[in-house]
């Protein structure tokens, strides 16, 4: 059957279903987090994790990214230093887990105002796709910071 023939107002009654199904199994897992907040260590860890890798990944697309080789080297390696930072912390589980959260929550603020930062200081270079890939990685990683400071304020 064609997309135009479809009967669409079937399908529009199920979109807030599924939209509430979506934000409360987001809301569960924000709830687990912040319940057991040395799994933040894990998620911190593995995102820097991989932010260190696509980093290193773009640095073989420089012309279609826009940020020099270098600044794209250099901010790989501080996202693996944050990540070998959180899954230490995750592995050996401190007691007094706070001041490491802490610590890393200002280290992810301060790579996130280095970024955009660079992203304004070589703003004639970057591309549409440079800017997409930095600014999306700045939102989750405010995010994290998000649930990461309610954990701080619940516990």
């Amino acid at each position: 059957m064609p997309l135009n023939k479809v009967n669409i107002s079937k399908f529009s009654k199920l979109v807030p279903y599924f939209k509430s199904l979506h934000l409360t199994t987001n809301m569960r897992l924000i709830r687990k987090l912040i319940a057991d907040p040395t799994k933040l260590f894990l998620v911190d860890g593995v995102g820097a994790l991989i932010t260190a890798a696509l980093t290193l990944l773009l640095t073989q697309f420089e012309s279609h990214i826009g940020m020099p080789k270098e600044i794209l080297r250099t901010l790989a390696a501080i996202a693996l230093a944050y990540s070998i930072y959180s899954l230490s912390c995750y592995a050996f589980k401190p007691q007094r887990w706070k001041p490491y959260l802490k610590a890393i929550m200002i280290a992810n603020a301060l790579y996130c105002c280095t970024t955009l930062a660079l992203l304004m200081y070589f703003y004639q270079r970057i591309t549409a796709f440079g800017f997409a890939y930095f600014i999306s990685e700045v939102v989750v990683i405010v995010l994290l910071l998000r649930i990461e400071y309610q954990a701080l304020s619940q516990l």
